[in-house]
């Protein structure tokens, strides 16, 4: 509902004030109907299984089901972009640039890595350090200064210079960087540190984000850089998709183990038997919840109800005592941490292929006047025949 009346007032603007030349084409005009349908049956069935997989079990009979779709559609959509040829809607002649498939490849490992971190954070910092979702997106504030200062610091060394190579090395390394500080987090780490990391991710992406598209675009002629653009776009939005659903799998399925070793920690135990023997704290309301559950442990369910406490509603937390809190917390951080370090890998893989990218020169004139240019002279050759 926010997202609409955003929508429809930037279509609004385009309508109006972007008027763009129009180009014939002599040569029949075909719609890629299939290849638009089965890039959604590949894709549709394989995010579905990294979503569900969890609680089907990656081996179930639905699981294989979507694994058996899923390549049918992968085949299915390679062959019909074949036949397709530039028609389609990802031409497969883009990736006979060894430029364009590492860019989409890095962009893909980026997206993973910046979804992922970018869902799990929020998490952090109202489950944490107890701020609420408004709160929570104004922490994030240090992420958008950082990826608004490397976007704006990348753009204008590339206007100056037309050299664009060192940002996807340096990028990748301010984004891994930053996973790796999170990395470090725990129950008592102040919220600058978080905020610090933030920023440092922040800057990766926005040394990326464009760079990328920059680089997909200079790497195909300037019919082609239209489809190259979205399919940049494109597949970064996959490697996003997909870094949301495994990672969030991860951060889920090592709840139970990291809520339980919590539990196990003699000291947190300690001070949660204290707390909880505490008139005190028995009578605060917002204590009732986590006592509740603790004395389902103690009456014979062992700690998996605990373990499984925040898989749901995560509120009994809020404003509860912190001696009470902390194993459920100190679990939470150490499922986060190994998220963190998931991302740092996928990033860390990204950086070292951004070591042997080598993207084409920045073009000397627009698209537009490359495809004007073109026109000018098929018209003239035409007029000479």
């Amino acid at each position: 509902l926010l997202n609409i009346p955003v929508g429809l007032i930037a279509l609004s603007i385009v309508l109006r004030f972007l008027h763009l030349p129009k180009f014939h084409r002599t040569d029949k005009i075909r719609i890629d109907w299939f290849g638009a349908a089965f890039v959604v049956m590949a894709l549709v069935p394989l995010l579905l299984v990294a979503e569900n997989g969890r609680e089907w079990g990656w081996d179930s009979a639905s699981s294989m089901w979507c694994y058996v779709i899923g390549g049918i559609g992968v085949v299915a959509f390679i062959v019909t972009e074949r036949r397709m040829g530039s028609d389609a809607i990802i031409p497969l002649s883009l990736f006979s640039s060894r430029v364009f498939s590492m860019a989409t490849m890095i962009g893909v490992l980026v997206g993973f890595g910046m979804f992922g971190g970018m869902l799990v954070i929020p998490l952090y910092l109202q489950l944490v350090q107890g701020a609420t979702p408004t709160e929570s997106g104004l922490l994030m504030l240090p992420m958008i200064a950082g990826m608004m200062t490397g976007s704006i610091a990348s753009g204008q060394v590339i206007s100056k210079t037309g050299q664009y190579r060192i940002f996807p090395v340096t990028g990748t390394l301010f984004l891994a960087g930053g996973y790796l500080w999170m990395t470090l987090i725990h129950l008592d780490t102040p919220l600058w540190w978080a905020m610090v990391g933030m920023f440092f991710i922040g800057g990766g992406l926005g040394q990326l984000m464009q760079t990328l598209t920059i680089a997909s675009q200079n790497s195909v002629s300037g019919k082609d850089m239209g489809v190259a653009t979205s399919a940049s776009t494109f597949f970064r939005q996959i490697g996003g998709t997909l870094g949301t659903a495994v990672l969030f799998s991860v951060l889920f399925s090592r709840l139970p183990d990291t809520i339980s070793s919590a539990f196990g920690n003699e000291e947190l135990r300690n001070k949660l038997m204290a707390a909880a023997q505490d008139p005190a704290v028995a009578a605060d309301p917002k204590n009732a919840q986590i006592l509740e559950l603790l004395k389902s442990a103690q009456s014979g369910s062992g700690t998996s109800g605990l373990s499984d406490a925040l898989n749901g509603n995560s509120s009994f937390l809020t404003g509860a005592n912190h001696d009470l809190t902390a194993p459920f917390l100190t679990g939470f951080i150490d499922a986060s941490v190994t998220v963190f370090w998931v991302g740092f890998g996928v990033v860390a893989c990204a950086f070292v292929l951004s070591l042997f990218f080598r993207p084409a020169p920045l073009r000397n004139v627009s698209a537009m006047q490359e495809r004007h240019d073109e026109a000018r002279a098929e018209a003239k050759l035409a007029g000479l025949g």
